[in-house]
C-alpha cells in the first residue's frame, strides 16, 4: 500500500532527477554556447582573413595600376638632360679630353621630329666642344630608337671610346652600333657622330 513515506521518497527522487536534469541541461548550455562563441569567432576571423585578402589584393592592383600609368606618362613625356647628366657629362668629356679633341663631333637628329631635335641641341649644349670641333644637324628618317654613338674613319676609333665612357658616366643609355643612310654618304669622312633617334 503506498504510503506517505513512499511519497516522499518518491518526490525525493523526482527532486533529485529533477536536479540532474537541471545540471546537465546547465552544462549542455554551456559546452553549447561555448561552442558557439568557437564557432562564431573563428567565422568572424575567416570573415577577417577575406576581407584582408580582398584589401591586400586591391592594393596590389591599385599599385600596379600606378606603375602602369607612371610607365604610360613617362613615355609620353619628351626626354631631357638631367642638371646632373649634364655636368656629369660635361666634367667626363674635360677629363677624356684634356689634351684636345683631333676628330669632330657631329650629332644628328632625326628629321621633323621636335622631341629628337631638341633632345640633340641639350646633349650639344652639354659638351664642351669648340664649336668648330662639332655639328649638329637634323640628318634623315631614322627609324631606330634611342642614341647610337660611333666612329667614322680609323682616327675617330680611340676619341669615340672616350664619348662613350663620358656618356657612361653620366648615365645616358646609348648603342654602338653604326648607322649608315642608304641615301646619302656620312659627310665628314672622318669624326665622332652621335646620332639621336626617336624615343
Amino acid at each position: 500500500m503506498w504510503s506517505w513515506l513512499d511519497s516522499v521518497e518518491a518526490v525525493s527522487t523526482a527532486s533529485s532527477i529533477a536536479r540532474w536534469i537541471g545540471v546537465i541541461v546547465a552544462i549542455a548550455i554551456l559546452v553549447f554556447g561555448h561552442r558557439l562563441s568557437t564557432l562564431q569567432s573563428r567565422a568572424k576571423a575567416i570573415e577577417r582573413q577575406a576581407a584582408d585578402e580582398k584589401i591586400t589584393a586591391a592594393r596590389t592592383q591599385a599599385e600596379e595600376a600606378n606603375k602602369i600609368v607612371a610607365a604610360l606618362e613617362a613615355k609620353g613625356q619628351p626626354r631631357s638632360l638631367t642638371p646632373e647628366q649634364g655636368q656629369s657629362l660635361r666634367d667626363a668629356i674635360i677629363t677624356e679630353f684634356s689634351g684636345g679633341l683631333n676628330v669632330p663631333i657631329v650629332i644628328a637628329s632625326k628629321i621633323f621630329d621636335p622631341e629628337c631635335e631638341n633632345y640633340a641641341r641639350q646633349i650639344h649644349g652639354a659638351l664642351p666642344i669648340p664649336p668648330e670641333s662639332m655639328g649638329l644637324t637634323p640628318l634623315g628618317a631614322f627609324t631606330f630608337q634611342g642614341i647610337r654613338i660611333f666612329p667614322v674613319g680609323e682616327m675617330a676609333t680611340k676619341p669615340t671610346e672616350g664619348v662613350c665612357r663620358a656618356f657612361q658616366a653620366a648615365g645616358i643609355p646609348f648603342s654602338t652600333e653604326p648607322y649608315q643612310s642608304t641615301s646619302s654618304p656620312i659627310q665628314p669622312e672622318v669624326g665622332i657622330y652621335i646620332f639621336v633617334g626617336c624615343k
